[in-house]
């Protein structure tokens, strides 16, 4: 199936005029409400090609992996040298982790949908293997 066309136009909408955020996109080029925020356009196959045309999964693996790892920074004054001096800590960059860890919940569809009372990502079985893989324990 090739990409349609006004699927393209929402892409280029999306990013120029609404910073990324497609159900305004959808609207302004003459779709319903519905049809955008209940994620049916979301899931269409025209759709999916195009994101994977424009946001490859290697692609999107290698800068989440990245972010998943990033490690704090901070600038300390030098008094040897007079100069400050950015320290790399031991620790995770924990607004860059969080940030990563929200953006791979909601690609892999584990987040709630938007407005909904449920705040908490789902997650699942695999995900909870993968936790206890790194924490030492067995999963059942």
């Amino acid at each position: 199936m090739s990409i349609r066309p006004i699927h393209r136009k929402i892409y280029k909408t999306a990013m120029e005029e609404f910073g990324g955020k497609i159900a305004p996109a959808v609207r302004k080029h003459g779709l319903s409400k519905s049809y955008s925020e209940k994620g049916v356009f979301q899931k269409s196959q025209s759709w999916n090609e195009l994101l994977e045309e424009k946001l490859p999964d290697e692609l999107l693996a290698t800068r989440h992996q990245e972010l998943l790892n990033k490690r704090e920074v901070v600038n300390v004054f030098d008094h040897e040298s007079g100069e400050y001096k950015n320290i790399v800590l031991n620790q995770p960059e924990t607004h860059a982790v969080k940030a990563g860890l929200e953006m791979a919940y909601k690609l892999k569809g584990r987040y709630a949908s938007e407005g909904s009372p449920e705040e908490t990502p789902r997650i699942d079985v695999k995900i909870i293997s993968v936790i206890n893989k790194i924490y030492g324990k067995r999963s059942d």
